[in-house]
C-alpha cells in the first residue's frame, strides 16, 4: 500500500508494541477463544498489575466460567468488560460495533467543572488561537487576563515542531507579563515528547521528572531498562516568572506527564483538582473476532520512583468549580489563580529526586550527527558505559529510535551500526531478537533475518516484539530511495514473517509494479486482496495492470 517516506516518523515516535497490527480477515467468533486471547494478551503485555496490586490470575476463572458455547456477542462483550473493569484504567478500551467500554472512570464522568467558552467570553481581554484544527478546536488558545497576567489553554500535545514554534511565539508576546496561567483542563493528552518540550520553556535548569519502562516478558514485573526524562531550558527564551498550572480530572495522559514535569519547577504552582490517573502509553490490538481493544504497556514513575496510575496527581492547592459556577459563567478556579498570583505568594516547595540521574547513550549518538565517525563514536561510548555505568544508560527503545532517525537522514549503514552496538552490549535484552532482525533487514542480509525470526518464534517472544509495520516501513525507505531490489527483498521477508498481512503483499506488489514486473505485481496484489477483500488500493492497482 502506498506510503510516504515520512511515515518513518511514525516508527520513530512509536515502539514495537504500537507500530502496526496485522489484520486477520478470517475472524474466529468462538467466545472461549476470544476470551482467552484477551486475557493472555493482557497477561503478557499489561504494565500495571504490580503497580495497582491486581491479581490477574485469580480473575481468569471468574469471568471465563460465565461463558458457554451459546454466549452471544453482546453477552461476551459484557463479560470482557467486566474483566477489564478491574484494571481501573482510562487507557483500556474495548470496541465492538457501536459499543465501547472504557475501564476507567472518565467514561462515567461528565465534565461539568470547566468551560473554555466561559474563559473566552468572560475573562480574556483579548482572545487568540494557534494551530486551529478542522474539527473547530485549536490546540492553543490564549490572551491577556489583565495587564500583568497571560493565559494559555493547551487542548492537546501534538505536532512537536509546530506547537513548540507556536509556544515560542506566545511566550515572546508574554515576555513582559509578570505571570502566566497555563491551563490543561480538558486536555486529552498526546505525545509525551511534545509535553516535555513545552515544559522546557519554563525550566531554569536540568531536572529529572520522570522515568518510563516498557513491559515485556512472562512475569508481570518484567520491564525494559529505565528511560530518563528531564526538564531543561529549551527554546528561544524561558519564562521563569511565576506560573500557575490548572488541572482537573479530565487532564489525562500526556497532560499528566506535562504536570509531572511542571511540578518539578520552582516557579510553578499546580492548582485545581487531581488529574485522571492514566499516564501510560497505550497500544491498539484486535481480537480474533475482529473486536478492537487498547492496552497500557508502559510504567511511568516520577523522579522519586512513585507511580500514580489509577490515582492521579494532586495539586499543590485544591480548588474546584461546581456545575452551578459554570452555569453562572464563573470559573472560581481561574479567579483564585489570578488572586493567588497577584498576592505575590512565593512557592515554598523544594525539588527532590531519589532516582539517580543518568545520560542517554542514544541522545549522545543523535547529538553527534554528522560530526563524528560512527565507528569511533561507538568505540568511545562503549568505554563510557564500561567505566561509568552510574553516569550513562542504554535503553533499547531509544536506540531503536536513534537507528530510525539515521534511516530518515539517509544513513542506513549508521542505523545498522547503532543497532549492532546496542545488541553487543544488551545481549540479554528481551528486545535482542527484534533489533537484530531489523539490523539484518537494513544491511540486506535477508536469510540471516529469517533465521533470527525463526529463533525468536521458538523463544515465544516474536508475537509482540516484531511488527509488520516496522518491516514495511524499512521496505518503503529503500523504495523511496530508489533501491527497489533491496525494497523487494525486505517486503518478501515481510510476507514470510507475516503471511496473513495484506499490507506487506500490497507493498510488495507496489515494488514490483515500480520495477516493471507486472506479472509479480499482479500476483501479490491478488494475494493482498484475497487476505483483505476490502483493500481498495489492491483492486485499483489490479485494474491498472489489466
Amino acid at each position: 500500500m502506498k506510503k510516504l517516506f515520512l511515515l518513518l516518523i511514525l516508527v520513530i515516535s512509536s515502539n514495537f508494541h504500537a507500530l502496526s497490527v496485522t489484520q486477520n480477515y478470517k475472524p474466529n467468533s468462538d467466545p472461549f477463544t476470544n476470551y482467552d486471547y484477551l486475557w493472555n494478551y493482557f497477561d503478557r503485555h499489561y504494565s500495571l498489575f504490580d503497580a495497582k496490586q491486581i491479581n490477574w490470575d485469580s480473575l481468569y476463572p471468574v469471568y471465563r466460567n460465565m461463558i458457554t458455547a451459546t454466549t452471544n456477542d453482546e453477552q461476551l462483550f459484557d463479560i470482557m468488560s467486566g474483566l477489564l473493569s478491574n484494571l481501573n484504567d482510562n487507557h483500556v478500551n474495548l470496541r465492538y460495533g457501536n459499543n465501547k467500554f472504557n475501564a476507567g472512570i472518565l467514561q462515567r464522568l461528565e465534565m461539568q467543572d470547566f468551560s473554555l467558552d466561559v474563559i473566552k467570553n468572560k475573562y480574556l481581554k483579548e482572545y487568540k488561537t494557534k494551530l486551529n484544527r478542522d474539527e473547530g478546536r485549536s490546540l492553543l488558545q490564549y490572551g491577556r487576563l489583565d495587564d500583568s497576567t497571560g493565559y494559555i489553554h493547551i487542548s492537546g500535545f501534538n505536532g512537536v515542531d509546530e506547537i513548540t514554534k507556536a509556544m515560542d511565539e506566545i511566550l515572546e508576546e508574554f515576555k513582559n507579563m509578570k505571570q502566566i496561567i497555563v491551563d490543561v483542563r480538558s486536555n486529552g493528552g498526546g505525545d509525551d515528547k511534545v509535553a516535555n518540550t513545552i515544559a522546557n520553556r519554563f525550566a531554569a535548569e536540568k531536572r529529572l521528572f520522570m522515568t518510563t519502562r516498557i513491559r515485556y516478558g512472562i512475569s508481570h514485573t518484567d520491564f525494559s531498562t529505565l528511560k530518563y526524562w528531564y526538564t531543561k531550558p529549551e527554546g528561544k527564551t524561558q519564562f521563569l516568572k511565576p506560573v500557575i498550572l490548572l488541572t482537573h480530572r479530565h487532564s489525562i495522559s500526556a497532560a499528566e506527564n506535562f504536570t509531572l514535569a511542571m511540578r518539578t519547577l520552582d516557579n510553578v504552582t499546580i492548582l485545581g483538582d487531581t488529574t485522571s490517573g492514566a499516564f501510560s502509553d497505550r497500544d491498539t490490538e484486535n481480537l480474533p473476532n475482529g473486536w478492537q481493544f487498547t492496552i497500557s504497556y508502559k510504567l511511568f514513575s516520577d523522579q522519586n520512583g512513585i507511580c500514580f496510575e489509577g490515582i492521579g496527581l494532586a495539586p499543590d492547592i485544591s480548588k474546584l468549580n461546581t456545575k452551578e459556577d459554570i452555569a453562572k459563567e464563573r470559573d472560581m478556579v481561574l479567579e483564585y489563580a489570578i488572586g493567588y498570583l497577584n498576592m505575590g505568594t512565593s512557592n515554598s516547595k523544594t525539588y527532590h529526586a531519589t532516582v539517580p540521574s543518568k545520560e542517554s547513550i542514544a541522545e549522545i549518538i543523535l547529538s553527534s550527527g554528522n560530526s563524528t565517525n560512527t565507528n569511533d563514536l561507538m568505540s568511545s561510548l562503549k568505554t563510557k558505559l564500561s567505566e561509568n555505568p552510574d553516569r550513562y544508560y542504554l535503553n533499547d527503545d531509544e536506540m531503536r529510535e536513534a537507528a530510525f532517525m539515521f534511516m530518515f537522514m539517509g544513513k542506513p549503514s549508521d542505523a545498522a551500526e547503532v543497532l549492532k552496538f546496542n545488541n553487543e552490549i544488551n545481549t540479554n535484552s528481551f528486545y535482542y531478537y527484534s533489533l537484530e532482525y531489523l539490523r539484518l533487514l537494513i544491511i540486506n542480509d535477508i536469510k540471516s533475518a529469517e533465521l533470527v525470526f525463526n529463533e525468536a518464534v521458538q523463544s515465544k517472544i516474536s508475537d509482540f516484539l516484531i511488527k509488520e509495520g516496522t518491516v514495511n516501513n524499512i521496505g518503503y525507505f529503500f523504495m523511496n530511495a530508489g533501491m527497489l531490489d533491496r525494497a523487494i527483498e525486505v517486503f518478501k521477508a515481510g510476507t514470510l514473517t507475516f503471511p496473513d498481512s495484506f499490507n506487506v503483499y500490497d507493498s510488495l506488489g507496489e515494488a514490483y509494479m515500480k520495477l516493471g514486473n507486472k506479472e509479480l505485481a499482479k500476483k501479490n496484489y491478488e494475494k493482498s486482496l484475497e487476505l483483505n477483500p476490502e483493500n481498495e488500493n489492491a483492486r485499483t492497482m489490479l485494474e491498472k495492470l489489466k
